[in-house]
């Protein structure tokens, strides 16, 4: 069974087509499939790339010249921001899922409404709070029965509460909102298994990229029900 995980695998088709000193067809479609579970900047993909090659060619005593021309080439091309395609998904163990998550939080232009079940990430609370003092408004939802846990990071959120922080607390005594997704700018959701927990990280997870309208106007509609049936008085997503 192959756990490694999707950074490892990113090194790994690298470094393999690096041994050889050709970039192939099958090597170039290996590594852009690589590339859509890992989130790195063109710029740092390049600074690998030639970090591996140089490894590589100690091994091997090749010159590897050709295939560095054409891997900055291919990177180029394909290293767009996995949040920026229509569709995408990673997978956990591993930090990738979290690094999206980031990601598209920092992507942020006007709004986030997000809905999770629990909360105890310091990195996504803290790249949260950082795109509302960048002045985008958030709405957050989560369940009450996760708040009284240990780390716990709900208190960390209200203490910036103001005009641009709503937050819902759901609780109901008949069943539990047990969502995890969120909506960025009311144009594209993230949604999966994936918990803002820090023990998400090493547990099998997952999370998707939706953004066809149709689809992102289902997740808008099912948040803005949750919060109805609060009763709570927030606008609408947008």
């Amino acid at each position: 069974m192959n756990s490694r995980t999707p950074e490892a695998h990113l090194e790994s088709v690298i470094v393999d087509s690096a041994c050889d000193g050709v970039l192939s067809i099958t090597e170039r479609k290996a590594i852009a499939h690589a590339l859509t579970r890992v989130v790195i900047s063109e710029k740092d993909l390049v600074g690998f790339g030639f970090y591996l090659a140089e490894q590589a060619s100690r091994t091997s005593g090749q010159n590897l010249y050709d295939w560095l021309r054409d891997f900055v080439g291919m990177a180029r091309l394909v290293r767009s921001s996995p949040i920026q395609q229509p569709s995408c998904a990673w997978f956990s163990p591993g930090t990738s899922i979290r690094r999206v998550l980031v990601d598209a939080i920092a992507s942020a232009k006007r709004n986030l409404a997000a809905c999770v079940y629990h909360i105890t990430d310091d990195i996504l609370v803290t790249a949260v709070l950082g795109a509302v003092e960048r002045g985008v408004h958030l709405r957050l939802i989560t369940e009450q029965s996760s708040t009284g846990s240990d780390g716990s990071k709900l208190c960390q959120i209200l203490q910036a509460v103001g005009t641009l922080v709503e937050v819902v607390v759901v609780n109901r005594s008949n069943r539990r909102m047990h969502h995890k997704y969120l909506i960025v700018d009311a144009s594209k959701v993230f949604a999966g298994s994936y918990n803002w927990t820090n023990s998400a990280v090493k547990n099998d997870e997952s999370l998707c990229l939706i953004s066809d309208p149709a689809q992102v106007a289902l997740f808008v509609e099912n948040f803005e029900k949750i919060v109805k049936r609060s009763k709570a008085r927030t606008p609408k997503i947008g």
